[in-house]
């Protein structure tokens, strides 16, 4: 089961009940608004048939712009240009640091179980209720109770969103949260993960995310990511941004360059490791379970040497997310190895275009 799947969107307040649901069943164009790059993934229908897929990099003036708006609006409508989709419904989805959420256990009753939420939120989120959009999730039943978690996100965030998508000529039909994509990304292409810990490394934070029974139990984000990597390469090597992107991931050839990019390597990863170790031993404590697994994704999860060194340091199995189990496409119309290549950035934008109209 997808359990964040049945999340209702944050455009509406709830609840919602939808009729028609085989109109309805078609996936949502995913898209994912990174600091650095817009992520856009379309499938055919649920069972995973791709249909369309491409990222588009900001210009590196965006990544120190206070206001984005302008750069994300023209990347949106130039990678859907690019790509020649019609569909303008779309999916998308908050940062994880923009939405409140709790996880409460509550008593089944007779009453609307849309006015228990309301009361049990009033309780847990910091906002008046009347400046936040509601959403909630129903995890588990039991004879006499269910296990529900709570999302809130205030309005004006969300209506932040909203006016850029239109802007974009795109109907925001669902707007998730960014840490329950990623959970469901995950589930759809590796079932449920129990004391598993996902490490999203993009370009300006680092984002942990600890999954216990395919729930984020836990998060913490961290404002450092692959652009503090490029910069000290862009410095120490004397190139440009988009060079120094290159050299990242592709490393260098010369036996003199590649002891520097080590060097520049081990001047900024220990920092990254001793964060998500921290994370993790943190996890372990509150789950009091191990974790034997960890998956790396984002951008920067490529950078050359990365996968190995981090599993040496925390003694762990660590995988780089790949969603062959769960896409499946033309060859003759798509690269193999591109998609490959793209798997680490797209779990998001994956998470969020198997979202469908039925789940608003």
């Amino acid at each position: 089961m997808e359990i964040f799947s049945k999340l209702r969107t944050f455009v509406n307040s709830i609840p919602f009940k939808t009729l028609f649901t085989d109109f309805l069943d078609k996936p949502l164009i995913g898209i994912d608004l990174g600091n650095y790059a817009i992520k856009i993934l379309q499938l055919k229908d649920k069972k995973g048939n791709l249909n369309s897929v491409g990222i588009y990099n900001l210009p590196e003036e965006a990544l120190t712009a206070k206001d984005k708006r302008e750069y994300l609006v023209s990347g949106i409508s130039i990678l859907i240009e690019q790509l020649k989709l019609k569909q303008k419904e779309v999916a998308i989805c908050l940062s994880s640091k923009d939405v409140v959420t709790k996880k409460i256990e509550i008593e089944k009753s007779q009453k609307d179980l849309y006015s228990i939420i309301l009361s049990e939120a009033e309780r847990y989120i910091p906002y008046n209720l009347e400046d936040v959009n509601l959403s909630y999730a129903i995890l588990n039943e039991k004879e006499d109770k269910q296990e529900v978690i709570i999302a809130a996100a205030k309005k004006e965030i969300i209506a932040e969103y909203v006016d850029m998508l239109r802007e974009a000529n795109l109907v925001p039909v669902v707007i998730d949260v960014e840490n329950f994509a990623l959970a469901n990304a995950f589930e759809a292409c590796y079932g449920v993960l129990n004391e598993a810990v996902i490490i999203d490394l993009g370009a300006t934070k680092l984002n942990i995310v600890g999954l216990s029974q395919g729930i984020p139990a836990f998060t913490r984000e961290i404002a450092t990511g692959g652009i503090d990597f490029t910069k000290e390469i862009q410095k120490t090597f004397g190139i440009s941004f988009s060079e120094a992107e290159r050299i990242k991931i592709e490393g260098v050839k010369e036996k003199a360059d590649q002891d520097r990019l080590q060097e520049i390597f081990w001047k900024i990863i220990p920092k990254w490791f001793q964060e998500i170790k921290t994370a993790i031993d943190f996890f372990e404590d509150i789950t009091k379970e191990k974790v034997s697994t960890v998956y790396l994704c984002g951008g920067s999860s490529r950078i050359v040497g990365l996968e190995k060194a981090l599993a040496r340091f925390l003694a762990k199995t660590v995988y780089i997310f790949n969603y062959e189990n769960k896409i499946k496409y033309n060859s003759q119309h798509f690269d193999p190895n591109y998609l490959s290549y793209l798997a680490p950035q797209l779990p998001i934008t994956l998470g969020l275009g198997l979202r469908t109209k039925a789940d608003r």
